[in-house]
């Protein structure tokens, strides 16, 4: 399901009430079913109205002991006024499997931003017991360093994108401090991302990494990420010094794949040139896996199995939240700007380092113990 908050062109603004209410509203519509055709309104009715009134006050202990059946009729209802929320979402995939099962996936697409990302949306996607998968996506250059860093905090993290910046005219899109970085992500945060996931077990469930227009990126990252054990997959595109740098080092002659650092690269203009253009549009087509949740149980869209298990069920729902979403994926003109990687079956080789091989000197001479008469044996024989 959708959130409406892709219809909401501003946050909101007029109460304060957690991260969660940034850009939906907890309350019910006004004057809401106040009047029935027929009589007074039931007692189950105005206890379903009591309940809902504010969506903020609600908490998952609250249903542990509440039937499926009940909870089944308060979702149904917010339904009908069109109040289903993320927060509301998140309470029954925890308390209820059933709910698992007939709405597997909550997708919020936003158009503004509330700032910073790590307080106002990272947390909101965290789940310490992973009881749903994260897809996040947002434009880089609305994050800062450490909203960056604390990606890595977000332990039901599955599938991460990172947009290219875009300009931002009106500060309603952004709040009041506007653009906030515009290098985007570089090597040195991967790095911390290494560390983080060495020292706290962060990204042990992240498949796949996009990353466009990120200018600062280069091919030193490779060997950094092929070292997450879950990630499978990544698409580069547009970083233009990740292009140049791995245009300098890697020549392709008559092929339209090579490994590098433990990966399986494909760059479009390769597949042009052995497979022609029909066949380099369906490799593009990878980058479609980001938009659905579900395409991410997919194993064909590459024509490659997937090498590591899945650490999360595939039955455990997704919730994906897209942050400042103005524009679709962008087109890229250059098809060497576009590269899709996958993890490669066996670990890179290592270069061994063989031990020195044992030369005599010229003009040295072996060792020889020279006979000193009697051996152990013989001299202990003597005290027998």
């Amino acid at each position: 399901m959708r959130s409406v908050a892709q219809y909401s062109l501003y946050a909101q603004t007029d109460f304060s009430r957690g991260p969660h209410w940034n850009h939906e509203s907890p309350f019910l519509p006004v004057d809401w079913e106040t009047t029935q055709e027929r009589g007074a309104p039931s007692l189950k009715h105005a206890a379903m109205k009591r309940v809902l009134r504010d969506q903020s006050a609600l908490k998952v202990e609250m249903f542990e002991h509440v039937p499926w059946l009940i909870a089944e009729y308060l979702w149904d209802c917010l339904g009908k006024c069109m109040k289903r929320t993320l927060h509301m979402w998140k309470i029954m995939t925890t308390v209820y499997p059933a709910f698992r099962k007939e709405y597997p996936c909550y997708h919020m697409e936003t158009v503004t931003c509330k700032q910073p990302l790590r307080k106002n949306y990272f947390e909101i996607m965290n789940s310490e017991d992973c009881v749903w998968r994260g897809i996040l996506s947002f434009p880089s250059n609305l994050a800062e360093v450490a909203d960056f860093v604390a990606i890595a905090n977000v332990k039901n993290l599955v599938a991460l994108q990172i947009n290219p910046t875009f300009d931002v005219e009106n500060p309603a899109w952004t709040g009041d401090r506007g653009i906030t970085n515009a290098d985007g992500i570089q090597d040195g945060v991967i790095r911390g991302w290494l560390e983080m996931a060495e020292s706290q077990g962060s990204f042990r469930h992240m498949r796949f990494l996009r990353m466009e227009g990120q200018n600062k990126l280069t091919p030193h990252v490779l060997p950094l990420l092929r070292k997450l054990p879950q990630l499978q997959h990544i698409v580069i595109s547009k970083c233009d010094l990740f292009t140049k740098k791995f245009k300098a080092n890697h020549k392709v002659k008559g092929q339209d794949v090579i490994e590098v650092d433990g990966w399986i690269v494909r760059r479009q203009d390769w597949i042009v040139q052995k497979e022609g253009l029909e066949k380099a549009k369906q490799a593009e087509a990878t980058q479609e896996m980001y938009n659905d949740g579900r395409s991410l149980d997919s194993q064909h869209f590459t024509g490659m199995e997937l090498l590591t298990p899945y650490s999360l069920s595939l039955d455990t729902p997704v919730m994906e939240l897209d942050i400042s979403r103005r524009y679709g994926l962008s087109f890229v003109e250059n098809p060497a700007q576009l590269f899709v990687l996958v993890r490669a079956t066996c670990e890179p080789q290592a270069e061994k380092r063989r031990p020195p091989e044992m030369t005599e000197r010229p003009g040295s001479k072996k060792r020889v113990m020279k006979d000193r008469g009697q051996d152990l044996a013989g001299i202990l024989g003597q005290f027998m």
